[in-house]
């Protein structure tokens, strides 16, 4: 059987049951409707498990905090995650687009001379819209696409997690599918393919809406 490889595997650094409560607790503010906190728990062996059970060979490892000190920890905990689990995982380096100095900081430290301890990212994570409001397509960002284009990279893009609830909906029911067509879109109006040809683009969720709405988008 040929290997399949899942580039939307989310991840989180381990986290005490006070911090998984205080995190339930935001979530669940948000509408974003997680049962328990402990379904907020993640462990490599428990994943190693489920990927030999569904037939998955490597998983990339994404996952995009919205402050700078925990993206950056995150990051750092998906590298070492890598050096022990070699073939079984890979990781991209979640960027903070709402900021593009720190965004070049991190492609530089994740991906330049040896990455985070000898291991180095395989792309690039980003949300549709960071932290809700920082759009991909922003000016500010130009040069970090530029960067992002220069090393010819992968660049995994998720639909903003904490998107408000729409209709009193849980957001990942209804928003997170429109946010992805939203943002491809957008970079679509905005000449982004064309400005930086060789980033290589996955939406998650299989584009979201934006299959149903091609016709009109183009």
């Amino acid at each position: 059987m040929a290997p399949w490889i899942d580039i939307h595997a989310h991840f989180s650094p381990p986290m005490t049951e006070s911090e998984q409560f205080s995190r339930w607790q935001a979530m669940r503010s948000e509408a974003f409707l997680v049962p328990t906190p402990s379904r907020l728990g993640w462990d490599p062996e428990s994943t190693l498990t489920y990927m030999d059970r569904a037939g998955i060979t490597m998983q990339m490892l994404s996952n995009i905090p919205i402050t700078l000190d925990t993206l950056k920890a995150s990051n750092d905990y998906a590298a070492s995650l890598v050096a022990k689990y070699p073939t079984r995982f890979g990781f991209l380096a979640a960027l903070p687009t709402d900021n593009a100095e720190a965004c070049l900081a991190e492609i530089a430290r994740c991906a330049d001379g040896e990455g985070i301890n000898g291991v180095k990212a395989d792309g690039f994570a980003v949300t549709a819209a960071y932290k809700g409001t920082a759009l991909l397509s922003s000016p500010t960002l130009n040069d970090v696409w530029a960067d992002l284009d220069r090393r010819h990279a992968g660049v995994f893009c998720h639909p903003y997690a904490y998107a408000p609830a729409s209709l009193g909906r849980p957001a990942p029911l209804i928003e997170v599918a429109f946010e992805t067509a939203r943002v491809a879109v957008d970079l679509l109006y905005s000449a982004h393919f064309r400005n930086y040809p060789n980033v290589k683009l996955c939406l998650a969720h299989c584009g979201g809406a934006l299959p149903r709405q091609r016709w009109k988008s183009s």
